[in-house]
């Protein structure tokens, strides 16, 4: 099949479309706009799949909490659920405080580097 005619036959159901009623034209404009939808969504799936870092596969047992005991208390839950937020917020505080310091000694280095500036008269 040639370019030209492909483009003639779509140019032909354009002005058909065109011409036709009312209900006709929702009928194509929702279908269209269903498909067009489709199309995006799939492709922003298709980008964040190739953009987003894989996880790392963790065992079953590692993502099981600890088993609670018929004998902890509620407040002995409580602590234990406490402790171990305080030290997660601990490690991250701690990443963000090397995180912060390395840009910021790299910043300030930038400063002190000295440069050579070549003016002609």
């Amino acid at each position: 099949m040639d370019l030209n005619q492909m483009f003639e036959g779509g140019r032909d159901r354009l002005h058909r479309v065109q011409r036709a009623d009312v209900r006709t034209k929702k009928r194509y404009l929702i279908f269209s706009s269903a498909a067009a939808m489709i199309l995006v969504v799939l492709l922003w799936f298709f980008y964040l799949s190739l953009t987003l870092p894989k996880v790392a596969s963790t065992s079953p047992e590692d993502a099981l909490p600890a088993q609670v005991e018929e004998s902890d208390s509620f407040f002995r839950v409580l602590g234990r659920g406490a402790k171990n937020l305080k030290d997660s917020l601990v490690k991250e505080f701690e990443n963000f405080k090397t995180g912060v310091s390395q840009s910021v000694s790299s910043f300030v280095g930038r400063f002190k580097e000295t440069k050579e500036f070549t003016i002609e008269p």
